[in-house]
């Protein structure tokens, strides 16, 4: 009798063990999959948030040839200036559209969220331009 519980014991012991080393296995490799995960995470936010601050870039650079371009024009040459004003003004939403894109890189906006900003200034950009090329 007491042999036999000795090795009920015994093999208790074993199997306890063994889910033991299981648990901490599962652990181990669930840990890693989590940091894995939250590290492709960062870097994929981080290129995306490149790319962003790119075209960020690229619209205030565009930005800053219109308004050059509008600098040049006199105001003065037109008898009817609602024409001028009104390029001005679709030249200052454009900035706002771009001010709005920084704001939203600045305050870690989704991917999507900067992505809408970024088509909306890129529409307010052609239309500014198109204002501007009328003149």
């Amino acid at each position: 009798m007491k042999k036999s519980r000795i090795r009920l014991f015994r093999n208790a012991s074993n199997t306890i063990s063994v889910l033991g080393i299981i648990l901490v296995i599962a652990t181990i490799i669930i840990a890693a999959y989590l940091g894995v995960m939250i590290v492709s995470n960062n870097i994929t936010k981080d290129v995306s948030s490149a790319a962003h601050h790119d075209k960020l870039a690229q619209l205030n650079n565009e930005y800053a040839q219109l308004e050059n371009k509008l600098n040049q024009i006199n105001k003065f040459d037109f008898s009817d200036k609602s024409v001028y004003t009104d390029a001005e003004l679709k030249l200052s939403t454009a900035k706002l559209a771009i001010d709005d894109i920084n704001s939203g890189l600045s305050t870690n906006q989704p991917t999507t969220e900067v992505d809408e900003r970024i088509k909306t200034a890129e529409k307010d950009l052609k239309i500014a331009s198109d204002a501007i090329n009328k003149l």
